[in-house]
């Protein structure tokens, strides 16, 4: 089993990798008019942004996780690989939310962008919105299973206090990326009638 998380940890985090790094390729090879000159500050700027983030969306199911597990009983030998992930993951956080308040001023300039900076800014939206439904989706899958595991906790040889336990990171991080899977969408402008 422990296999098969590995699996589904090396999707969350390898797959949105490659799909943004994949779409920043193809913009900055395609020969479109850049004629305000912010395509390569646009590309700089959803790098940041993937960057910060993907780094809250990460740092929610560690928080979560180190919270949960505080209340495992340890037999005298304290918490003190909780105590180390809660710190982790709110470096984790605090890092994601500095980089995107470091450069609120780059993303309020290219809000404003016209012609390939906003279709980059656009695409990379859209990008973080498909990123948000793949890491959802599992997420959600992972939710379930531990909803399965806590009313059936024999059949699936564990208890019903693991089970919560590790239930309530998988609802941390759905709700991350629902979060952030919304934000984007909200910045991709679906709903304006013409494409930029």
């Amino acid at each position: 089993m422990e296999g098969f998380f590995f699996g589904i940890s090396f999707i969350i985090s390898g797959v949105p990798i490659v799909l943004v790094l994949a779409l920043l390729v193809i913009l900055a090879l395609h020969r479109d008019e850049d004629v305000d000159g912010n395509r390569s500050l646009a590309i700089y700027g959803a790098l940041v942004a993937f960057v910060g983030f993907f780094a809250l969306v990460l740092a929610a199911p560690v928080v979560a996780a180190a919270l949960v597990n505080f209340s495992r009983e340890t037999y005298g030998e304290g918490h003190n690989a909780e105590a180390t992930m809660l710190v982790t993951g709110i470096i984790i956080g605090v890092i994601g939310a500095g980089v995107l308040l470091l450069h609120r001023g780059l993303f309020e300039r290219l809000r404003l962008a016209t012609g390939a900076a906003a279709r980059v800014r656009r695409a990379y939206s859209l990008v973080m919105c498909f990123v948000t439904v793949v890491v959802g989706a599992i997420a959600g899958a992972m939710a379930l299973y531990q909803v399965a595991a806590m009313v059936a906790s024999d059949t699936f040889d564990t208890t019903s206090g693991d089970a919560a336990r590790s239930f309530v990171p998988a609802m941390a991080l759905l709700v991350a990326a629902v979060a952030v899977g919304r934000w984007h969408w909200d910045e991709a402008e679906i709903s304006a009638a013409a494409a930029p």
